[in-house]
């Protein structure tokens, strides 16, 4: 996986994957060495492969921050179902009051930014932790009030957490794809 990443850092220049490849990059040995606070980390598999990323911290219990999403495939709304999974996540399973997020990627920034319609805090009085970039949050009545549904339109269905044995055979074992269509 961190030559994958490696990769994107070096080759992917399209939508940010160079400079979101070396954060998330940091990101995951900064999990795997206890040097981040409180993270949590989404993988999406399809058949044992992996296509999607999905990461974030909580910061304290009423906030948990989106860090990032990477898809590698442009099939099946990928991106979408990873950055609904980990807001999902957030707000249902912690059950933190709101959820931060900035947008690195043009691709990023459209979909979940602008067609989520997630305001912004005021800035600079607020500043996300990647860069100091503008925050912009989902509060608990707002993903209650039609956020959470929209997301689930997007993608087409909602989570199921009832796997099958057939479906938790086939992505028992994962590996980077051959190939990264971004």
């Amino acid at each position: 996986m961190y030559l994958f990443l490696t990769y994107l850092c070096n080759r992917a220049t399209k939508d940010f994957y160079d400079i979101v490849g070396v954060r998330v990059y940091g990101e995951i040995l900064g999990w795997v060495r206890k040097r981040i606070k409180d993270p949590f980390t989404l993988v999406g598999l399809i058949d044992g492969e992996w296509v999607g990323f999905a990461n974030g911290r909580v910061m304290n219990p009423d906030i948990a921050i989106s860090l990032h999403t990477m898809t590698f495939t442009r099939r099946g709304r990928v991106g979408w179902a990873m950055y609904y999974a980990k807001t999902y996540y957030a707000l249902e399973i912690l059950k933190c009051k709101e959820w931060w997020s900035t947008f690195e990627s043009y691709n990023g920034w459209r979909m979940a930014g602008v067609e989520m319609a997630q305001p912004t805090k005021p800035w600079p009085e607020y500043q996300h932790e990647l860069g100091g970039a503008r925050v912009y949050y989902l509060t608990q009545d707002m993903w209650n009030a039609g956020v959470k549904n929209f997301a689930v339109e997007m993608i087409g269905s909602d989570l199921s957490f009832n796997v099958t044995d057939e479906v938790r055979k086939a992505n028992e074992h994962f590996h980077a794809p051959a190939e990264v269509n971004l």
